[in-house]
């Protein structure tokens, strides 16, 4: 389960970052609102997958899964 629970925080994050383009210098309410909120969702799956998981596991996958998935767009 705490797999499941990584695979959603780094889901979310990607989802994000991806949403970076359209806050466009936190001008644009809307994007903002939800960039924020996908993040927060980000750090609420990572906080339930860090009871099992420790950090040593979990912190390689945080930079680099996003960075591997966001280098194609």
């Amino acid at each position: 389960m705490h797999w499941v629970l990584l695979a959603l925080a780094l889901g979310a994050e990607v989802v994000a970052t991806s949403a970076l383009k359209a806050v466009e210098g936190v001008t644009r309410l809307a994007p903002s609102a939800f960039v924020t909120l996908v993040y927060f969702v980000s750090f609420y799956f990572l906080s339930f997958a860090l009871y099992t998981l420790p950090v040593v596991i979990a912190y390689p996958f945080l930079p680099f899964v996003p960075l591997f998935l966001l280098s194609p767009i």
